[in-house]
């Protein structure tokens, strides 16, 4: 579901993406950053697993190869809006599905 859209094929964007379950996405570069958080499921690459409730900035230049598995995943997702240098240049992931308290990796 598209919520935002500037530009054509490589594009800013600001989309809810549904993944269906035991699905996946070939590996591709992220050449304006990317940010999502995760509203269902787990979303997964070779980074991590990624539950509701996390998450997760991909800087310029980031790669990766996403897949979920039987229980799918929907994600609200950014694209193409950092800046190559600044704070969002590291991969940040952000744990929010625990009450207790959120956990932060910031590579």
């Amino acid at each position: 579901f598209m919520l935002d859209r500037i530009g054509s094929e490589k594009a800013r964007a600001t989309t809810i993406v549904e993944y269906q379950p035991k699905s996946s996405f070939p590996e591709h570069e992220h050449v304006g950053g990317e940010e999502f958080l995760v509203l269902s499921g787990t979303f997964k690459d070779q980074f991590g697993a990624f539950p509701a409730g996390t998450y997760v900035r991909n800087p310029v230049g980031s790669k990766h190869a996403p897949w979920v598995d039987e229980d799918g995943c929907t994600i609200f997702v950014k694209l193409l809006q950092m800046s190559e240098t600044g704070e969002a240049t590291k991969p940040l992931y952000v744990d929010f599905s625990s009450k207790e308290k959120s956990t932060v990796t910031d590579y």
